[in-house]
């Protein structure tokens, strides 16, 4: 027996040796469906109005004016949002957001992920353009209640669309309106 043991040839101890090569990894390219979200490209001028109790109960009715830019990142495959509202004695609690555009090809849908300087957060997600409208809908974390939250993006022109929120905070029975603005593209400096 140990004779016979000895003439056979010995098996390679490395496992690669024996495993077929894997084809190489192809690197994924940014969705064709984020031409969609092109249109909101750039630095915005924004005017914005907030209904009376937006900013919880009793609060007033407010205006304010803010700069939105939203430009391709993390190599095409997202649009990076950056908004802020200007704080004034009429508005004392000014917005700060950052968040991301993007199509997530599995889900074939469009996703948005934002954050706030007030530690809110939402994910939402959408369809595309439906006419001049494009709608969001998700969930998150706002004023340290859970919420519910529909984005509308509405194209009113070349260089111009609105943004309308609405929210139901905690064990509202529906939607209430969080707020509108009006964005012009800013003019190239």
């Amino acid at each position: 027996m140990v004779a016979a043991q000895a003439v056979q040839p010995e098996a390679s101890k490395d496992p690669k040796a024996a495993a077929p090569a894997a084809p190489a990894m192809e690197v994924p390219k940014p969705p064709p469906e984020l031409d969609q979200l092109k249109p909101l490209e750039g630095t915005w001028n924004c005017h914005g109005s907030l209904p009376a109790g937006a900013m919880g109960p009793g609060s007033p009715a407010q205006t304010f004016n803010a700069k939105m830019s939203m430009k391709k990142g993390l190599d095409g495959f997202w649009y990076v949002m950056d908004y802020a509202e200007r704080k004034s004695k009429t508005h004392p609690i000014a917005i700060k957001a950052h968040g991301t555009m993007g199509y997530d090809t599995l889900n074939k849908k469009f996703i948005m992920i934002g954050a706030d300087n007030l530690g809110g957060w939402m994910t939402e997600t959408g369809t595309g353009w439906d006419g001049d409208q494009f709608v969001f809908t998700g969930e998150g974390v706002m004023m340290g209640q859970k919420a519910a939250s529909r984005d509308t993006i509405a194209s009113t022109g070349a260089g111009e669309f609105t943004w309308t929120t609405e929210m139901k905070m905690g064990s509202a029975p529906d939607f209430q309106p969080g707020g509108v603005s009006t964005c012009r593209r800013a003019s190239a400096k």
